[in-house]
């Protein structure tokens, strides 16, 4: 399959406002990416497979992260509320979706240190006993 890179894609598109990261398990080489590219994002979501991409989005510049439960998610499919061209539209997204972004995912944005903290928490968790937390898996949402 091809493939691209960030520099590629902004180079040509120009920077986006958000950019949403899943490529199963290799979001690492897009948050290496982020390190050395000159201009990022405000917004930017990974999947929370690695603290080392947690740690790469804190040194592309972001400050401020959540932690995004994606079985909460398929769960309960939220909803946002939101206007184009002075219509306000309600949306679901629907279960297999990342789920809303930026300010409107739930919960306070938190320092890297807090954010590490709650990701390690829960990694001795699964570590421990993996069934305990079988059905749960997070995206890193992180903003400069």
């Amino acid at each position: 399959m091809p493939t691209t890179t960030l520099a590629h894609l902004t180079g040509r598109f120009g920077q986006p406002f958000f950019i949403k990261c899943d490529i199963e398990g290799a979001d690492g080489i897009f948050c290496r990416q982020l390190v050395h590219a000159p201009e990022t994002p405000p917004y930017v979501s990974v999947e929370g497979i690695s603290i080392d991409w947690l740690a790469m989005l804190r040194a592309a510049g972001y400050a401020h992260f959540k932690l995004s439960n994606q079985a909460k998610i398929r769960r309960l499919t939220p909803s946002i509320r939101f206007t184009v061209d002075g219509k306000e539209i309600d949306w679901r997204f629907g279960s297999h979706s990342s789920g809303p972004f930026g300010e409107d995912v739930e919960g306070p944005w938190l320092s890297f240190q807090d954010t590490a903290q709650r990701w390690l928490d829960f990694a001795r968790l699964k570590a421990a006993d993996a069934d305990m937390v079988m059905d749960n898996w997070f995206d890193f949402h992180a903003k400069r």
